[in-house]
């Protein structure tokens, strides 16, 4: 009995720590990027416009080439007149000379290659110059509530996040009037028509539109659900038997998870759908995009954690009932010595004393002899009964 009083305890404790966890990442997906220090980088998808100046102004068709010319080609000695009239001296000054030429030309191609990589730098601050002159972020970070924009630290990955925009609940990311508002406040007033934007972009992302919306709604109702779970969990945590806690546990555990994976597995298709039609459409302007890992990872981490306090209240449910089974089945720690004494005399007898009620005295039988002996007694005066 002690035992499983020790693991009804662990089962009802575990689920109150995964609630927990799993209410702060549903809190950081819902409320990231709402502003710079907000975990900015687990956004749902990122655009990237960094290298989109390249294409229309002409530049990318004329770097490959510009390039490739640094390097000259090697020189080619010519020794057909010398191998025809020279002696086996000269033969020997030929081979000396063709390595300093090969020596000559390695060096030649090194340097070359160094011009080329410190080039290709020039061109890469030039282009990102030029974005920002067309008056385009480098990146624009996509959350549940908002977005971000910024640019990336030189020759790194690394965010520089200048301007996030308000929160709302029905917020979704419209590239055309984004974009075309960066690019219409700029010195150089283009237009995305002029820089060749796909439109296909434009409406892969439209069409998400109402993913974008919903998902903020049923992770509300996610969070409202786990918070009441975690409320239920700590009575649970503090109760001492009875099936109706762990039973109100596991319907409210349940909700949390039903409603969680729904919301994640919308911010999973929205994210692939945006990605794929930036992708598809946006290589001839180069523009790329990539889907948050980040904020995946918090997301279906909480939708785990979630199922795992379910499956821990359906098994406490079974043990509490298993314990109350086991519990009935042993009289003995329902009868106290008081009950035992009021139930082993009635009143009624002649001597104004008590006598033994026949509850009792069966009672009494059936500790004294054992099950099996009194219930042996008790079918064979059945049986003598029915026979006379």
């Amino acid at each position: 009995m002690v035992s499983l009083n020790m693991k009804v305890r662990w089962t009802a404790a575990a689920p109150l720590l995964f609630t927990g966890i799993a209410i702060i990442l549903s809190f950081l997906c819902v409320f990231a990027g709402t502003n710079h220090d907000m975990i900015e980088d687990a956004d749902i998808f990122m655009l990237n416009t960094s290298r989109i100046g390249i294409n229309f102004t002409g530049i990318g068709s004329g770097v490959s080439s510009g390039l490739s010319s640094l390097i000259p080609r090697a020189p080619t000695p010519v020794f057909g007149g010398l191998e025809s009239a020279a002696s086996s001296g000269v033969a020997s000054a030929k081979s000396g000379v063709s390595d300093s030429a090969q020596k000559a030309d390695k060096d030649a191609h090194n340097a070359a290659s160094k011009g080329k990589d410190a080039a290709k730098n020039d061109v890469n601050k030039e282009i990102q110059k030029l974005a920002k002159d067309v008056g385009l972020h480098d990146f624009y970070s996509i959350h549940i509530l908002n977005f971000c924009e910024g640019y990336f630290k030189h020759n790194s990955s690394a965010r520089n996040v200048t301007h996030c925009s308000g929160s709302s609940g029905s917020f979704s990311f419209n590239p055309n009037q984004t974009l075309g508002n960066d690019m219409s406040n700029s010195s150089s007033h283009l237009s995305l028509d002029q820089i060749h934007w796909p439109k296909a972009i434009t409406e892969g992302i439209r069409d998400i539109k109402w993913v974008f919306q919903l998902m903020f709604v049923l992770y509300c109702f996610g969070l409202v659900c786990i918070c009441f779970a975690f409320l239920a969990n700590i009575a649970g945590v503090a109760r001492t038997e009875g099936r109706l806690i762990p039973l109100i546990n596991v319907a409210l555990a349940f909700l949390a998870f039903f409603w969680l994976i729904i919301a994640s597995g919308a911010v999973t298709y929205a994210g692939r759908h945006a990605t794929d039609a930036i992708n598809k459409y946006g290589k001839d302007i180069d523009v790329n995009a990539r889907r948050g890992t980040k904020f995946l990872g918090m997301t279906w981490a909480a939708v785990t954690l979630v199922g795992l306090s379910t499956i821990c209240w359906v098994v406490e449910f079974f043990m509490s009932r298993r314990l109350r089974r086991s519990r009935s089945m042993d009289p003995s720690p329902y009868m106290t010595p008081h009950k035992m004494q009021m139930e082993t005399y009635q009143p009624g007898d002649s001597q104004g004393g008590y006598e033994p009620s026949p509850s009792a005295q069966s009672r009494s039988q059936y500790t004294e002899r054992g099950p099996e002996e009194y219930s042996s007694e008790g079918s064979k005066a059945s049986y003598r009964t029915a026979n006379h």
